[in-house]
């Protein structure tokens, strides 16, 4: 059996295609590795953009000690549409940015622990920090607010929610946390 020669050049030019690709692939795994996670601990400045973030305290309130604090809440922590009741976690923090008004990338900014993630609750925000969409450069001593609700959690059981280790997830590339302890 005759082997035609354009076939032969046809593999070659295949295998060298082949070999730039995973050098191409070996040369950004090498230059642009995955970066270790940055874990910091409360009280901590952490620094990321120019942004600024300090977590002073942390604590997770029940729907009706959310509502005896912050007057509204329930209706926001209801979740209108499901049944059962929510309950947020509140962390107090000092936001700090030298870039004139403090437009913090604040949808980079989660919540996390075991398997539950959430962003802000934007509206429980409102309601805690009046002012939460017009801060000031300098220093600003805020509430973040993040919702749990019951339809995020097989089980809902307050009790277990609030025993759980928790951590504010600053960004995501690289990974930089806070812990909640």
């Amino acid at each position: 059996m005759k082997i035609r020669k354009s076939y032969i050049i046809k593999i070659i030019i295949l295998m060298i295609i082949l070999i730039v690709c995973i050098g191409n692939i070996i040369f950004v795994n090498k230059k642009y590795g995955i970066e270790p996670k940055k874990t910091y601990k409360m009280n901590e400045d952490v620094t990321w953009n120019g942004y600024t973030i300090n977590v002073k305290s942390y604590e997770i309130l029940s729907e009706d000690e959310a509502e005896a604090r912050y007057p509204g809440s329930k209706k926001i922590l209801t979740n209108e549409g499901t049944s059962g009741e929510g309950s947020v976690l509140i962390v107090k923090c000092k936001l700090s940015s030298d870039k004139g008004a403090v437009s913090l990338p604040l949808g980079n900014l989660k919540a996390q622990g075991g398997t539950w993630t959430n962003g802000l609750s934007r509206d429980m925000n409102l309601l805690i920090n009046p002012e939460f969409d017009k801060l000031k450069a300098g220093d600003n001593e805020v509430c973040l607010a993040f919702e749990f609700a019951n339809v995020q959690f097989v089980n809902y059981n307050y009790e277990e929610i609030k025993n759980k280790k928790y951590e504010l997830v600053v960004s995501l590339t690289p990974v930089i946390s806070i812990a909640l302890e």
